[in-house]
């Protein structure tokens, strides 16, 4: 429904702009055609993302607050991207059921994950800045560690 959302858009000259629309729908394909090849290809991103989160509360504190919003965004679009990898992953074969995070089962931590997500989004709505830091360097980076070293797969293995 979001492809077909900003297609319409798009092709009505609103929107994203064609070569936007375009990296979307290759992104997606590459999701769909190696799951965990694309997992792997986004490892810096990740690991990036959680050093950025690991400094959001002195991002905060230091009134960089466009690079605090650009974190929040980045961590909500790979936040995204995995649950959507999981997903193909799991209707592929991936052994959801077999796997754990931190001591639990996988699809468990995926809905505390969310929940944590949810919870980290409505303090930075609510410019709770000291809830914003503590979830963001003490729950959501450990969380994305654990979540994309629990599920990497050898490229082309699912």
């Amino acid at each position: 429904p979001e492809i077909a959302e900003w297609t319409l858009k798009t092709f009505s000259g609103e929107g994203l702009s064609p070569p936007a629309l375009r990296s979307i729908i290759e992104e997606r394909l590459r999701e769909l055609r190696d799951p965990a090849g694309e997992l792997n290809r986004v490892e810096p991103v990740i690991m990036e993302t959680c050093g950025r989160l690991e400094d959001l509360p002195l991002d905060i504190q230091t009134g960089k607050d466009s690079r605090a919003a650009e974190t929040i965004q980045l961590f909500s679009g790979v936040a995204e991207k995995i649950f959507r990898v999981f997903n193909v992953l799991q209707a592929e074969g991936f052994p959801a059921a077999e796997i754990s995070v931190a001591g639990m089962p996988v699809a468990e931590y995926l809905r505390e994950f969310g929940d944590a997500l949810k919870e980290l989004l409505a303090a930075y709505e609510q410019r709770d800045a000291v809830l914003v830091g503590d979830l963001a360097e003490y729950e959501m980076a450990p969380r994305l560690r654990d979540l994309y070293a629990a599920m990497r797969l050898p490229a082309g293995a699912a």
